[in-house]
């Protein structure tokens, strides 16, 4: 397993630096836990965002949930990525589960009818 700091300052960024934000990655799987503010821009550095399996928030403060707002854009309104599928339910567990919307109560988001 290997975790890497993407963010650790305080409730403000330090210069240069992200407020809460880890990278988890095992066998292939890579998770970010939190996505405090300036994070998303130190995630993209190590990985296309789109290839993230899964993220987790510890708590709901802004210092480790405001990165989820540009993440959220860029999954939803960059071209590659249209529309982008959000099961209803269970979380997703695989990326097979991720791209399916066949499954009942799945559906799309961002999707113009």
């Amino acid at each position: 397993m290997r975790v890497r700091i993407l963010g650790k300052s305080p409730a403000w960024q330090d210069v240069d630096g992200a407020c809460s934000g880890y990278l988890v990655e095992e066998d292939g799987y890579t998770l970010l836990l939190d996505c405090g503010n300036g994070v998303f821009g130190k995630l993209r550095a190590h990985m296309d965002y789109v290839d993230l399996d899964a993220c987790v928030i510890s708590h709901c403060h802004a210092d480790h949930t405001l990165d989820l707002v540009p993440y959220s854009y860029a999954l939803s309104f960059a071209p590659r990525q249209q529309p982008v599928p959000v099961p209803r339910g269970r979380a997703p567990t695989t990326r097979r589960d991720r791209s399916s919307t066949s499954r009942p109560g799945a559906r799309r988001s961002c999707a113009r009818s």
